[in-house]
C-alpha cells in the first residue's frame, strides 16, 4: 500500500492551480446563475410528506392528546375528591367543637342559674321577720355549703 504522501501534491503550485480552478468555477456559475448567495437563494420547500405518513402523525397526535385529556380528567377528579373529604372533615370538626362548646357551657350556665336562685332565696330569706330568723339561718348556711361545694366540683372557686 502506498503511503500518504504519495498522493499528496508537495508543490506550492498545485495548491495555488488548485485555488485558481475553484475560483473560475465558482465566478461561472456565477454568471450563469447556478451558484447563488444567501441573500439571492429562494427559500427550499419543506419536504413532502407522504399522506401516509401524515395520517400516521396525525394518528398519534390524537392519541397523544386523549392521553393527556384522560391524565387530567384524572387528576381534576382526585383533587375534587380530595376537597369533598376535606369539607367533610372540617364539617365534622366543627361539629364536635360545637358540642363541645356546648358540653363547656352547660355547667357555666347551670351554676349561674344557681347562683340566681340562691340570691333571690337570699333576698327573699332575710327580708323575713326576726322572730323565724333562726331556723332560716341554719337554711341559708346549709345552701351556702351546698353552693360552695358544687362550686368546688365544677372548678369555679
Amino acid at each position: 500500500m502506498a503511503a500518504w504522501s504519495e498522493y499528496t501534491p508537495t508543490c506550492r503550485t498545485w495548491a495555488l492551480r488548485s485555488q485558481k480552478a475553484t475560483a473560475e468555477k465558482v465566478a461561472r456559475s456565477r454568471r450563469n446563475g447556478r451558484l447563488q448567495t444567501s441573500a439571492t437563494r429562494k427559500p427550499k420547500r419543506p419536504p413532502r410528506i407522504s399522506t401516509r405518513s401524515r395520517r400516521k402523525r396525525e394518528a398519534e397526535r390524537q392519541r397523544e392528546k386523549a392521553a393527556l385529556a384522560k391524565q387530567r380528567q384524572r387528576r381534576d377528579k382526585a383533587i375534587a375528591k380530595a376537597q369533598r373529604v376535606l369539607d367533610q372533615a372540617r364539617r365534622d370538626h366543627d361539629a364536635k367543637a360545637a358540642a363541645i362548646d356546648a358540653e363547656r357551657a352547660a355547667p357555666d350556665k347551670r351554676a349561674q342559674s344557681e347562683n340566681d336562685r340562691w340570691e333571690k332565696q337570699r333576698e327573699t330569706l332575710s327580708d323575713l321577720p326576726p322572730d323565724r330568723a333562726g331556723p332560716v339561718q341554719k337554711t341559708l348556711r346549709g345552701s351556702a355549703l351546698k353552693l360552695s361545694a358544687c362550686r368546688g366540683r365544677l372548678g369555679l372557686t
